[in-house]
Formats: structure tokens, C-alpha cells, sequence
């Protein structure tokens, strides 16, 4: 990579509410956000990323992380 952008959003909002729309969940645990096609198929973000998921075959994203302690 020649370049990386780390985008840490603790206390953010909820990754249901920007990148993983969950379709089919009841109002008390769904988004209040629409979901929206990517340029990547079956990639979905939420209305509010519409710049975002036009450009998303070009970035990659790492939804989970995690490690360990020493």
C-alpha cells in the first residue's frame, strides 16, 4: 500500500448506521437509514455514504480487527 487512512469511530455511529445495513431486522434493532447498492454486488452502505459507495471498488475496507496483547 502507498498510503492507508484509519478511520477509528469509537463512540461513532453504529456500523449499521454507515457501512453494513442489515435488511430484514425489526424496527427496534434496524437502521433508520435506507440501504444503498455499491459498485461492489451485494456490498451495501447506508443513504448517507452515497459518495462513498460510488468509489468503493477502488479502497479496501477492513470491517473487523482484532489482536492480541502482549
Amino acid at each position: 500500500a502507498k498510503s492507508v487512512i484509519m478511520v477509528y469511530l469509537q463512540g461513532g455511529p453504529s456500523h449499521l448506521d454507515l457501512w453494513d445495513p442489515k435488511e430484514g431486522l425489526t424496527d427496534k434493532f434496524a437502521s433508520v437509514f435506507k440501504p444503498i447498492s455499491t459498485k461492489i454486488p451485494g456490498v451495501k452502505y447506508t443513504e448517507i455514504l452515497p459518495q462513498l459507495a460510488k468509489v468503493n471498488d477502488k479502497f479496501t475496507m477492513i470491517r473487523s480487527m482484532s489482536y492480541t496483547p502482549v
